[in-house]
């Protein structure tokens, strides 16, 4: 189990400015049904509630953030970044390089000439010096084994197996390419925060639950929309019974994240846009559903650092090492 050293806990009051928008977290709709009812789950107690998932929340963080992260990584003097390659991997994370139609997870185009040259030659060197690291290499070991790393068994030591003195060759080969994605990533502020397909991301978000009892419910009626001719579609009138909250309590936690760095400003950021600006959550957004604002953050950080070093010295005491 690895250590944690550091915890960010936050408390994000959200409000319901004016009591103008109703929140829908979706549990689909029912067969026969033209009615989209709001999320409700039954607690070990036998209490129904209604919830708002971590997922959605983590998901609505998630979209703000990308949209900082794509409003800022072109410029170089933003000061979310501590440097260059901390940038690059944002702009290339968010400008939709990827030939993938899921664009937004992944970092690596397949024509290198979409990235400066100057730019591409820091890449180089910056993903070179990750793989001198042993920790990145045991890491890369771990997801990608022998396709990535050479681990000798006798010395117990790990050797790079990608060739990076060759870019353009190496991510047009599927293996290599997802070990490049791997060690981009690890620079990408919003990867760090909120997870990549290689690792999990330092926020951890907690669900919602709200008290029926405590809430008005609405029924509001709609016509579904053609976008692509912009005329209602036929048979498409449908319900949504959605809530009305004032108020709801949102729990984050971050875990190690150190002070000062990419993803603590991303955050920050984040935190400052909800209280700026607002979050969006659950069905509906286009027609302002869910839109809320954070009344008050409170933010608590600790540190375990001392005192893991502490209680480690104390153990060896014990046990009578040095």
């Amino acid at each position: 189990m690895a250590k944690i050293y550091d915890r960010i806990n936050i408390k994000v009051t959200l409000s319901n400015e004016n009591q103008q928008a109703p929140i829908l977290i979706g549990k689909g709709v029912e067969p026969g049904e033209n009615v989209r009812e709001q999320l409700e789950i039954t607690l070990g107690n036998g209490k129904k509630v209604y919830v708002i998932p971590s997922t959605s929340i983590k998901g609505a963080l998630r979209t703000i953030a990308y949209n900082i992260l794509k409003h800022v990584a072109g410029d170089p003097d933003s000061n979310i970044f501590k440097e260059n390659i901390h940038r690059l991997a944002s702009m290339l994370h968010t400008e939709g390089v990827s030939d993938d139609e899921k664009s937004n997870i992944y970092h690596v185009p397949k024509d290198l000439s979409k990235i400066e040259k100057t730019d591409l030659e820091e890449l180089k060197k910056q993903l070179k010096k990750q793989l001198d690291n042993e920790s990145i290499l045991k890491m890369l070991y771990s997801i990608f084994k022998e396709d990535a790393v050479e681990f000798n068994e006798e010395q117990a030591t790990f050797k790079p197996k990608i060739d990076l003195d060759n870019l353009d060759r190496c991510v047009n080969d599927k293996k290599c390419r997802e070990v490049v994605e791997c060690l981009l990533s690890i620079y990408c502020p919003l990867c760090r925060l909120f997870g990549s397909r290689f690792y999990k991301g330092k926020l951890n978000v907690s669900s919602v639950f709200i008290d029926p009892g405590k809430v008005a419910r609405i029924t509001r009626t709609h016509v579904a929309i053609d976008r692509r001719r912009l005329v209602k579609q036929e048979k498409a009138l449908y319900s949504d019974r959605a809530v009305m909250v004032r108020e709801i309590e949102m729990e984050l936690t971050a875990l190690d994240i150190e002070e000062d760095s990419p993803e603590e400003r991303l955050l920050n950021l984040v935190l400052d846009y909800m209280k700026e600006i607002g979050i969006q959550l659950g069905a509906g957004k286009t027609i302002g559903y869910g839109y809320l604002k954070a009344r008050s953050i409170d933010i608590d950080r600790l540190s375990y650092r001392d005192l893991s070093e502490e209680l480690e010295e104390n153990i060896h005491r014990l046990l009578g090492k040095e």
